[in-house]
């Protein structure tokens, strides 16, 4: 899924192309956050029995659907009995929203009650917050009796069901109906539109899908009015006139083509993205999606930093260089009498050069076996990094990065190996074997 993020977030697979009268007829909004419920226009506020004077938030909270459209009878814990679908001024909240809504109503009627000296009031007001709020946070703080500190206690899906059901019993006592006012908001304007309705809340829906967290269904007619009057509040449509007339030889100025990352095709997207100067025609073929701007903001990283890289490359390489060089040359060094006493039995220096050569060549080769080992791993760490943020990987360890650090060693090897033993083979066999 993380190769194709950005791809699922920016294709024109997410985008529907109407006329303008469908626009106005259906009042579909040019918004990314489309969902299967008619809008997320609406602010949400809680009372009590009726009069209430409401207090909205400044974002909207709510979205709003039709209860047949989403949900059947049976998914619902009604408040009120006799009930398998709201009426036309009635509402059903999904269970994240209900659980805030209360927390923050029954809040007020504590402080309220704190006021009036109520305290039969006040302790009832507080069981129900803290019902709600343990329902919305899944759990509670409990003290550690050995530690004598505040801990998070997860609730088990049966706490959860005793919980529930002890709010909605609370709830359910409570001798005034509890009301839930609505109204539309206007994502452009930053605030609300449109006239205040009242609904009472009858049920809750349950859901514990996390898209579903604040969800209002309400009686299909009602949903649709409410429906038509977002359309003639909140502009949906707008059309810009210019004088621009299209000429008869006018050219497409972007195609959209499909891509089936065949070899032919990939080689020739890279030819055109490489393409930098304009043509004969003054025209120049651009390549643009999501990922050919993250890749190219990358390889425009990597083209400025690749002296450093290559510096630095050089730099470690020659450490490394004189690192097994000088392995090799103490190796040898110690082995003097060696190289005379061979010398003393006849042999040329070619051969001795052979005997050691091998030896290094062995230390070199488990030496290359690493690196080739680390090169790899490292490349392919950061690969799997690069494809979850850009949905591409572009380090590769290849044939030429195979051949560069094989020739160093190779070259490393014969020159650590040669010096010591033609300096040792210089030496009379007896001076050799006197050496040390």
């Amino acid at each position: 899924i993380a190769n194709c993020q950005y791809e699922l977030e920016d294709g024109l697979h997410l985008m529907a192309f109407v006329t303008k009268e469908v626009v106005l007829e259906k009042g579909l909004e040019s918004s990314w956050n489309m969902s299967e419920f008619d809008s997320q226009h609406v602010l949400g506020s809680i009372g009590l029995g009726t009069g209430n004077t409401y207090i909205f938030p400044e974002w909207p909270n709510v979205a709003y659907g039709g209860f047949s459209k989403h949900v059947r009878a049976n998914q619902v814990s009604w408040l009120l009995a006799d009930r398998k679908e709201p009426a036309e001024n009635e509402a059903v909240l999904s269970k994240g929203l209900f659980y805030t809504l209360i927390a923050e109503l029954y809040n007020k009627e504590y402080h309220n009650a704190m006021d009036a000296g109520d305290t039969e009031r006040e302790n009832q007001a507080r069981e129900i917050i803290e019902l709600a709020n343990q329902l919305l946070r899944g759990g509670e703080d409990v003290e550690n009796k050995e530690t004598q500190e505040w801990e998070f206690k997860e609730f088990t899906k049966e706490e959860m069901n005793q919980k529930y059901a002890a709010l909605l019993s609370a709830v359910q006592k409570e001798s005034k109906p509890l009301t839930l006012a609505l109204r539309l908001f206007d994502d452009y304007e930053g605030m609300g539109v449109g006239e205040t309705k009242e609904y009472t809340i009858v049920g809750v829906w349950n859901t514990d899908r996390v898209n579903d967290a604040e969800k209002v269904l309400l009686a299909d007619a009602t949903s649709q009015k409410l429906w038509e009057e977002q359309k003639e509040e909140l502009g949906f449509y707008s059309e810009i006139k210019t004088n621009y007339v299209e000429p008869e030889n006018a050219v497409y100025g972007t195609l959209i083509l499909p891509y089936d990352h065949s070899t032919e095709q990939t080689n020739l997207l890279w030819d055109i993205y490489q393409q930098d100067e304009f043509g004969a025609d003054s025209t120049k073929d651009v390549l643009t999606s999501s990922l050919i701007s993250n890749l190219g903001m990358v390889d425009s990283m990597i083209k400025e930093l690749s002296k450093v890289f290559l510096y630095v490359g050089i730099v470690l390489a020659a450490f490394a260089a004189l690192l097994l060089s000088n392995f090799i040359s103490v190796s040898i060094s110690y082995k003097k009498q060696e190289i005379g006493i061979l010398r003393a039995v006849g042999a040329r220096s070619f051969d001795v050069f052979k005997i050691f050569f091998s030896e290094s060549f062995v230390i070199a080769a488990i030496c290359v076996a690493i690196s080739i080992f680390a090169c790899v791993a490292l490349c392919s760490a950061i690969n799997e990094t690069l494809i979850i943020l850009i949905s591409a990987s572009l380090l590769v360890f290849g044939i030429n990065s195979l051949a560069i650090l094989i020739i160093v060693a190779l070259i490393t090897v014969v020159v650590a190996t040669f010096l010591p033993v033609w300096s040792a083979a210089k030496k009379k066999p007896v001076e050799s074997i006197r050496a040390l």
